[in-house]
């Protein structure tokens, strides 16, 4: 949350777009670094995923239930497929 209010302070309601397109300006914000800066960009990327798979999911009429299971299967699946390598 304190993260967040920062960021929110220094971009407004552009923190997002900035997120999502210029990443490298987190940097302005004090208190965030590269591990923040990794940290922040790939929970970013990890959602934006999740979103388009809601959103495929969806349009072939998989309810919003199902489509939050198959994530989680997804995730998981990845996860392990990780660790083994």
């Amino acid at each position: 949350p304190a993260f967040a209010k920062r960021l929110v302070d220094h971009f407004g309601n552009e923190v997002l777009e900035v997120i999502d397109t210029e990443a490298d300006r987190l940097f302005e914000v004090d208190g965030i670094g590269p591990t923040r800066h990794q940290k922040i960009t790939q929970a970013w990327t990890d959602q934006r995923m999740v979103r388009k798979i809601m959103v495929f999911l969806h349009s072939h009429g998989v309810s919003t239930s199902m489509g939050s299971l198959n994530v989680y299967v997804l995730r998981t699946i990845d996860k392990y497929t990780r660790y083994r390598m």
